[in-house]
């Protein structure tokens, strides 16, 4: 790249290729999933989302000064500037301006622009980058695209009555590829149009004499013809009149309303572009393909190439299909050929019902000069010429197309909502599964009902009608209910049955599940009807290989019958992945088991559910019990106690009961919330008097309960406890539940301020965490090492501790443990009095904890540490707000800040109250209590001031 003359240093290779993804990104986004789908394809690393971020930050910096941006535009990113110009993208233009001029028989145009445009070409494209996945594929489109383009270039020159050089590009392109028979073939016609009959007929017998010798074969018709043509002297004149291009035909009105399909009308305009015979946009009904289709019919007519649409809904016999398609051409009907509608596109709507009709249009493209043609159909034709589009649903969410189209449509009949509503209409949405069918019938009943009413009737009707309202519509499309029926009608049986399976889950389940619950019923085949399901668009699949169905076709596919059978499977085989997975979740294959359980979260709720509800709470206990680890590492403490409470609350075995109120008092502990410790303690005195054997649950639990009582100084209640711990965990034999005891002895040490104690039980357990290939517990243990080293005043090697809690952070998701990392490392730059590095960081803690882990102790302990920076920036009014609002969230879960930190940050509070004195840090003191949240804002608005 360069500007003003000069090349931008781009040292790191993923970071050029970043750059040429974003340049020659059309239309000009890519979202991050796409990103790191270009650069490492199906094997992306753990770490692949930060990678991306942090080479988009280096190339930000690198195009600074050339006033090119790279903006963050919703989930991704995109190139601005006014100077920004890309060779790839000017190119593409200049072919599809050069090509239309062409087929509107402007060939002196066609040959001009054309000719520009492959000027631009010096070399291979994407040089450097040629291993990474999108080089790769656009590498060949535009090798591609430079074929057909030199191709049509050597058409413009000979029309032109420019033969010689017509010539010399047909040659290029053997060079290139010396088994080209239309390159060969223009060779010829051009020497003949040139009066060169004899080179004429030498080139015909090279070509003929190349193809025998290294690929067995004939020459095609055409060039055989070709060459008897120029033995008669009868080869046809190469120059055709403007006025034998057929006259473009009326198409439908443009989509009043269309959003949300932009990417994709991109996406087959390209592929039209690159050559493809046949696309076919495929997707359930009511999805909008016939929508899509026409868009890209009136963007083809702008770009200058002739375009024919025939819609089909109402035609059930394949051969009256083509006599349409050919009517719809202007082309006479009693004729097989389509050459005079060579270089259009035929669009053939709705074709999913006709008999036979894959077969008719493969008829048609395999003709040598037929169109191009486009289809629209609820399933693949499955022909070898086919490229397919799967149209997915509308994006949902605040500011998705599937909102914005229903407040649009309900917009014309005069109705809009309040902030209040906005809620509701989301949810609808939703329900409606971003299908524009739906979100259309639904708008249009607003006239007479509001959106809850309409949300309302969803959920106990399953079904949104036209209401009479749209008397145009076809029969099969007069509710949301017929299109479905008529859409899962066209599946084969097989597939049906994977839908319904799919659709016993609530949301994302992944095919590994998936193929688990069907297995019983579908003994083989399974694949074959899961890619039928994906490519009708009925299913959609995400880049992980999850399945899911819209909300509507989940309620009509669990109504059939067999609905019951399957989500009894679906139950079962979702408890099983959580019996065979959740043990794994501690040690070398942590990462990989938290990843698995992950990717089915969807499917754990919707099965932890369905069991609820079925009664069978003991299979619902027993998994619960097995995912304590889970929740943790994800941060789902709160979800996780108002299921442990409910399953506690039911009729299960007491020794279940047991457990599951150990993970709960435990999970109050991680909380910090007021009745911790009682409800902890009391639930271990039940396991007690069950003499239970001790487990996980057990001796994390004793761990808990020492936890919490050395945090608010109860130091012989921490020993006790701690000291049980010990005991069951060496009772067990366990070896990991053995060095959770340990650990454990090391934080109590730590907080009765034996921190060399403590440092030494760090070293030991992060040795074990080391050999184990335990990373969770790694990072845990070298934050507490961090947090020893930083009370001990060895603050650089805290730091080093903490960078290599922060490599493990960067492989690894580490969950809730992240804004204590976070915390741990601004308190060693603090210490260090690296304010302008330890602010930000602190902030991050604060912000990381409210997003992912809302701990009042960590809100306190970070706003400490940040009144001890603000202090020493002599920040005096901002630093006394800052404890008082610390103080608050310590009394908010009966701590204080003696011994939560290290010591030479707390002698700055002492060294601020003389600096100010007692009366007025009071007062700003009390400020800062009464409004402890306000003071995480005006915290986070400092750390972003100083950044800047």
């Amino acid at each position: 790249m360069r500007t003003s003359g000069a090349e931008v240093p781009l040292r790191e290779r993923r970071q050029r290729a970043v750059l040429a993804i974003l340049a020659s990104a059309v239309p000009p986004h890519r979202t991050v999933t796409q990103m790191i789908d270009d650069l490492w394809g199906d094997d992306p690393p753990a770490s692949a989302r930060n990678a991306v971020q942090v080479y988009v930050t280096g190339l930000r910096k690198a195009l600074g000064p050339s006033g090119i941006e790279v903006r963050h535009v919703g989930d991704g990113y995109e190139l601005r500037g006014s100077s920004l110009s890309v060779d790839v993208v000017t190119f593409e233009a200049g072919v599809a301006e050069g090509r239309a001029a062409l087929r509107l028989g402007d060939s002196q145009r066609a040959a001009a622009v054309l000719g520009k445009a492959l000027s631009l070409w010096q070399g291979e494209p994407y040089a450097g980058l040629a291993d990474l996945p999108f080089a790769r594929r656009g590498r060949d489109v535009l090798r591609a695209t430079r074929t057909a383009a030199s191709h049509d270039l050597a058409v413009a020159l000979s029309r032109e009555g420019r033969p010689q050089e017509a010539i010399e590009v047909s040659r290029s392109l053997l060079a290139d590829d010396p088994y080209d028979e239309a390159a060969w073939g223009a060779v010829a016609r051009n020497q003949y149009w040139a009066g060169h009959q004899q080179d004429a007929l030498q080139t015909c017998r090279r070509a003929r004499r190349r193809l025998s010798q290294d690929l067995g074969i004939d020459p095609n018709p055409a060039l055989a013809e070709l060459e008897s043509q120029i033995l008669k002297q009868e080869v046809p004149p190469s120059v055709v009149a403007k006025e034998q291009v057929a006259a473009p035909a009326a198409l439908p009105r443009p989509p009043e309303i269309f959003v949300g399909r932009e990417a994709v009308v991109q996406d087959i305009l390209n592929q039209i572009e690159s050559g493809a015979r046949v696309v076919s946009v495929t997707g359930m009904g009511g999805i909008g393909k016939s929508a899509v289709a026409i868009a890209v019919a009136h963007e083809c007519r702008r770009r200058g190439r002739p375009v024919w649409f025939c819609p089909l809904e109402m035609e059930s016999r394949a051969d009256t299909a083509v006599l349409k398609g050919r009517h719809a051409a202007g082309l006479d009907a009693t004729q097989d050929s389509w050459s005079a509608a060579q270089g259009g596109l035929l669009i053939l709507d709705n074709i999913e019902q006709i008999a036979d009709m894959p077969s008719a249009v493969a008829a048609i493209v395999r003709q040598q000069d037929a169109p191009q043609v486009l289809v629209t159909t609820r399933v693949a034709m499955h022909l070898r010429e086919e490229r397919l589009v799967v149209l997915p649903p509308l994006e949902g969410g605040a500011g998705g197309s599937a909102e914005e189209l229903f407040v649009r449509r309900a917009g014309r009949h005069g109705r809009s909502w309040s902030d209040q509503d906005r809620g509701t209409v989301l949810e609808l949405c939703e329900a409606l599964g971003g299908m524009p069918l739906a979100l259309e019938f639904a708008a249009a009943r607003t006239r007479i009902r509001t959106p809850e009413q309409l949300l309302r009737q969803l959920h106990d009707q399953s079904d949104v009608s036209t209401g009479g309202d749209l008397l145009e519509v076809p029969e099969r499309q007069r509710s949301v209910r017929q299109v479905l029926r008529a859409s899962v009608d066209l599946l084969s049986e097989p597939a049906r049955v994977v839908l319904v399976a799919a659709s016993q889950c609530e949301g994302w389940i992944t095919t590994d599940l998936l193929e688990r619950t069907v297995t019983d019923q579908l003994a083989t085949g399974f694949e074959e009807a899961l890619d039928e399901l994906t490519t009708s668009g009925i299913g959609a699949m995400d880049a992980d290989g999850r399945v899911r169905v819209p909300a509507p076709v989940r309620r009509h596919a669990q109504e059939s019958p067999e609905g019951p059978g399957l989500r009894q499977a679906f139950v079962r085989a979702t408890h099983d992945l959580v019996r065979e997975t959740a043990p794994h979740l501690i040690g070398r294959s942590a990462q990989a088991s938290l990843l698995r359980l992950q990717q089915d979260d969807d499917a754990l709720t919707t099965a932890m559910a369905a069991t609820r509800a079925d009664g069978d709470v003991t299979r619902a206990a027993q998994s619960a019990i097995q995912l304590p680890v889970y929740w943790l590492m994800t941060g789902r403490f709160r979800q996780a106690q108002q299921l442990l409470t409910e399953l506690a609350q039911s009729m299960v075995p007491a020794d279940l009961r047991a457990h599951l109120r150990v993970i709960n008092g435990t999970f109050a502990s991680y909380l910090t919330q007021p009745d911790a410790i009682p409800t902890l303690h009391a639930a271990l005195e039940e396991a007690q008097q069950l003499d239970l054997d001790p487990d996980r649950v057990i001796v994390n639990g004793w761990c808990s309960l020492a936890a919490m009582h050395v945090r608010v100084e109860d130091h012989a209640s921490a020993l006790a406890a701690s000291e049980q711990a010990q005991l069951l965990a060496q009772r067990s034999g366990d070896p990991e539940l053995i060095a959770l005891s340990c650990d454990l002895a090391g934080f109590v040490a730590a907080h009765m301020h034996d921190n060399e104690r403590a440092l030494q039980a760090n070293l030991a357990g992060i040795r074990d965490s080391r050999r184990d290939g335990d990373d969770y517990r790694l990072a845990g243990l070298l934050a507490g090492a961090a947090d020893n080293l930083a009370q001990l005043g060895r603050y650089d090697e805290a730091g080093a501790v903490m960078d290599e809690a922060f490599q493990i952070a960067g492989r690894v998701d580490l969950g809730p443990l992240t804004p204590f990392l976070l915390l741990g490392r601004g308190q060693t730059l603090a210490c260090d009095r690296r304010l302008s590095e330890a602010i930000p960081t602190l902030v991050e803690a604060l912000r990381t904890g409210q997003d992912r882990h809302p701990d009042p102790a960590l809100f306190a302990d970070a706003l400490f540490l940040l009144a001890g920076c603000e202090t020493i920036r002599h920040q005096d009014p901002l630093a006394a707000r800052l404890y008082g609002a610390a103080d608050a969230w310590y009394a908010e879960v009966g701590l204080t800040f003696a011994g939560r930190t290290a010591q030479v940050m707390v002698d700055l509070r002492a060294e601020l109250v003389d600096r100010m004195g007692a009366d007025t840090f009071g007062v700003y003191q009390a400020l800062g209590y009464s409004r402890p949240q306000e003071a995480i804002s005006g915290a986070m608005d400092s750390g972003r001031a100083l950044a800047r």
